[in-house]
Order: structure tokens, then C-alpha cells, then sequence
């Protein structure tokens, strides 16, 4: 959508994202790494807040329903950087997951009341104005949760009462229905997202020990064989880059779901990182020949071959027969890097990993996945 296209509700929130993502990386938040925006508010939504907003003006007064709208953008903005760009802690998240929970329980009893009773609804709100408080008490100031409980505090029993009896508030009794219905929809979609990614950030803090790990024993491993003293072959501080770590962790998540079994996908992703830390070592301590860094050359080569067939374009279909053919090249010079100077376990470690990614069956569910 093209900024002349956007909506003045769209555009607003667009500016408090970039506002808070300044204020991030200021503080160092992130590494000062690219932190992005998105557009949160679709046109059929802005259009419903802007009836929400007429209601509020028709049942208080201009003034207040500027403010209640305008603040409830920015803190919708506000936690939307934090959930797209992944800046949650564990507490933070659990926190949002609690909210996300509540105010589906809010939309759900404003979709289903039949009666002029509203004390449910307004239980339901007190709940849902409970976890914001606590959500956005982690991490911004007191003037933000004040904010929060300002919009929530509008909202009150009699207010809930007028807006779904009144025929004055028909509009922006639709609209809300409206909104409450997307509330409901999208509830399944990002609970299922955060669950997916909470698993996926387990899975990189345990491949990133367990490398750290690997590497130091590789190298503890070779000075010792070289009779070398403690310390004095220095691993690179960073064995894996986070683009690596990425693919590692999407890799061992193919494994787990193609075997269905997680204790293959670390075994598999711990051969893969055993190797490549002796690999280093090897290659620190200057052991390999011209021959062997020729060979060295040649994987490189195929390997970024193999990883572009791998990720591939998207919706093309995957050339199995070109990826097995890789598997093949890489297997045979890994293997005459490793011939010299690693016994016969190492190799055995390389040619099982290859064996279990040239299976049949894997080559079936990866071309499916």
C-alpha cells in the first residue's frame, strides 16, 4: 500500500513505531540492529475506529474522544514493535500471551450478550485493563500505563450500556462488532506465532551453547594432540554467524518434524557443528596441505550451491536431483578434508549425517515442506 493510500489512523501509527524504535536504539536495544514497522491497522479497522471515535465524541465531547483514540493508537503501536521485531523477554511475553487471552475473552462476551446486564463485559475489561497495566509496566513509563487505563476506564458500565442499546449508537455498535470479530479471528494466529517463535529462540540459545561448547572441546582436543599449551590456539569468537544460526535452527526443525523425534534433530545439528569446529581447529592450527585447502575451496563452492537450491524461490518446487547430486560433491570433499587428519569416528560422524539427509523418505518430506 502506497503512502498516499494510507489512512490518517495508519499513518498515525506508522509514527509512533518510528518514534519508539528511535528510542530503542538509542538505548542500545536489539545491538542496534534494523528494527522494522508494520502496518497494523488495516482500512475496513481505521474505518472502525473512526465510528468508535464518533460514538465517543456523540456520548462525551470531541476533546475526549481525540485523546481516548489517540492514545489507544500509540499504545497498540508502542506493542506492536516490541511483538514483530521480537523484543520480548520471557516474562514480557508470557504477560502479552495473558492479554492476547483477555481481550479475546472481552470480545467474546461483547459478541454474545444478550441482555441489559452488562457487569460481565465490564468484569471482562477490568481483567483485560489488568494485563495491560502489567504488560506495559516492564517495559514503559507510568505516563504510558496511565494512558492504557484511561482508554480502559472509558469504557465503563454505562457507557457499554448505551453503546449496545441506544439506536443513536448503531454505527459504532457495527464497528465495534467489527473489531471485536478480529480480535477473535486473529487470537488462534498470533498465540500459534509466539509459540512457534518462543520454540525457535529455545532451539538458537541451545545451538549457541552447545557450539560454544563444541568448539572449545574441538580445540582443547587438538592442543592437546599437538601437545600444545592450553589457550594457545585461539577459536574464532564467533564459529557460527546468527544468519548461520538461523539456518542450523531451521534445519534441526526439519529434522524434528520429518523424524518426529527432537532428539535426532539435536544429534544431527550436533554433528553438523562437531565437524565444522574441528574443521576450524584444523585449519587454526595450519595442519591442512595446499591439496586439503583446495578441497576446502571446492566445499565452500558447493556448499553455498546447496543452500541456494535449498532455500530456492519461492513457490518454485525444489530440484531434488540437483540437491542429492550436492549432497554427493559435499560428502566426497568433506571427507578428503577429514581423510588425514581425524580418525575414523569423525568420519563415520560425516557420513551418517549425509546418509540420514539422502534418505528416500527425507527427500520426499522435504520437497513437501
Amino acid at each position: 500500500m502506497g503512502h498516499k493510500a494510507l489512512t490518517a489512523l495508519q499513518t498515525a501509527t506508522l509514527t509512533v513505531q518510528s518514534k519508539v524504535i528511535q528510542k530503542l536504539l538509542q538505548k542500545g536495544v536489539n545491538n542496534n540492529a534494523a528494527l522494522s514497522r508494520c502496518n497494523i491497522i488495516s482500512k475496513d479497522s481505521a474505518d472502525n475506529i473512526n465510528h468508535i471515535h464518533n460514538f465517543i465524541a456523540l456520548q462525551s465531547s470531541q476533546e475526549n474522544a481525540k485523546k481516548i483514540i489517540d492514545d489507544g493508537i500509540k499504545i497498540i503501536s508502542k506493542l506492536s514493535v516490541l511483538y514483530f521485531n521480537d523484543l520480548f523477554t520471557e516474562s514480557e511475553e508470557e504477560i502479552f500471551v495473558a492479554m492476547v487471552d483477555a481481550e479475546r475473552d472481552l470480545a467474546e462476551c461483547f459478541l454474545t450478550i444478550t441482555t441489559d446486564d452488562v457487569t460481565p463485559l465490564v468484569q471482562k475489561m477490568a481483567q483485560f485493563q489488568e494485563k495491560v497495566a502489567a504488560l506495559l509496566g516492564e517495559r514503559f513509563s507510568q505516563k504510558t500505563v496511565s494512558r492504557a487505563q484511561g482508554v480502559c476506564d472509558y469504557f465503563s458500565e454505562d457507557v457499554f450500556r448505551f453503546l449496545l442499546t441506544e439506536a443513536s449508537a448503531e454505527e459504532a455498535r457495527e464497528a465495534a462488532k467489527g473489531i471485536m470479530g478480529d480480535i477473535t479471528r486473529n487470537h488462534s494466529i498470533v498465540v500459534e506465532f509466539l509459540a512457534e517463535r518462543s520454540s525457535k529462540n529455545r532451539r538458537m540459545k541451545k545451538l549457541k551453547k552447545m557450539s560454544s561448547k563444541v568448539q572449545a572441546a574441538a580445540f582443547a582436543s587438538l592442543e592437546k594432540e599437538l601437545e600444545e599449551k592450553p589457550g594457545s590456539l585461539r577459536p574464532s569468537s564467533e564459529m557460527i554467524t546468527e544468519e548461520g544460526m538461523v539456518i542450523l535452527s531451521g534445519i534441526q526443525r526439519f529434522i524434528e518434524l520429518e523424524s518426529k523425534d527432537e532428539r535426532k534433530g539435536e544429534e544431527l545439528i550436533c554433528s553438523i557443528v562437531t565437524i565444522m569446529a574441528k574443521v576450524e581447529a584444523a585449519y587454526k592450527a595450519e595442519r591442512f596441505t595446499d591439496a586439503d585447502q583446495e578441497e576446502l575451496v571446492f566445499l565452500i563452492s558447493v556448499a553455498r550451491s546447496l543452500l541456494e537450491i535449498y532455500t530456492g524461490q519461492p513457490g518454485e518446487p525444489t530440484d531434488i536431483s540437483k540437491l542429492e547430486e550436492h549432497y554427493e560433491h559435499a560428502e566426497e570433499h568433506l571427507c578428503n578434508i577429514l581423510r588425514s587428519h581425524f580418525d575414523g569416528d569423525t568420519l563415520a560422524r560425516v557420513k551418517s549425517l549425509f546418509y540420514y539427509f539422502k534418505k528416500p523418505d527425507v527427500n520426499m518430506f522435504f520437497s513437501r515442506s
